[in-house]
């Protein structure tokens, strides 16, 4: 019989009369039929936990190559491409060196802060901590990450000048993670100078 040509109320009059049938054969039929259904439906939800595992996987390292991209545009002094990064809606907050919202306004900000000084520092990222949304809001996730600051000291050696950490708020906007909050704190050293500030 062609089951998957029956209607669901002809299934389940099938199903019934082979539940209520006298014959040996067709309770071993009907038998075999439910264990089938209940491994479908195991395999159909198993199919569903993978699912979702995997999109995990993805939301994850998507928004930790986000991190990598941030620095490595910073440190290039491709401001456009930096602000990029950030939500139509996104928000940059640097302490001294000001804040801005909006991919426009950031990379005015940026380019009025740090242009021109490519080459002159390299920021290391590292320790992501992100926390995905629940299923309700999955295309929102929080993290905190900390960055610190190598220069080219006098000597044309590595010199560590900061160490600090963003507290991010993110989104997903047309299939791509961006920035909506980026909130830059420095740790060390505990009084900078406002000039000095570079996160």
């Amino acid at each position: 019989m062609a089951f998957d040509k029956m209607k669901d109320s002809q299934l389940c009059e099938y199903d019934r009369s082979m539940r209520n049938s006298k014959s040996a054969v067709d309770r071993k039929a009907h038998t075999i039929m439910a264990r089938t259904d209940l491994s479908v439906c195991r395999m159909s939800n198993n199919i569903d936990q993978l699912s979702a595992r995997l999109r995990r996987l993805e939301d994850l390292d998507a928004i930790r190559q986000l991190f990598v991209d941030y620095g490595f545009h910073l440190d290039r002094g491709d401001f456009s491409s930096y602000a990029a990064l950030f939500a139509e809606e996104g928000e940059l907050l640097l302490g001294p060196m000001g804040r801005a919202r909006g991919p426009r306004a950031i990379q005015q900000l940026m380019e009025s802060r740090l242009g021109g000084t490519s080459g002159l520092s390299y920021h290391l990222i590292a320790n992501p901590v992100i926390t995905l949304g629940t299923q309700d809001y999955h295309d929102q996730a929080t993290s905190i990450v900390t960055w610190a600051v190598i220069v080219r000291n006098p000597q044309d050696a590595p010199s560590l000048t900061m160490l600090g950490h963003h507290r991010d708020v993110l989104i997903r906007q047309a299939r791509n993670w961006k920035f909506l909050r980026r909130e830059g704190h420095i740790d060390l050293p505990s009084h900078l100078p406002k000039a000095s500030s570079r996160t």
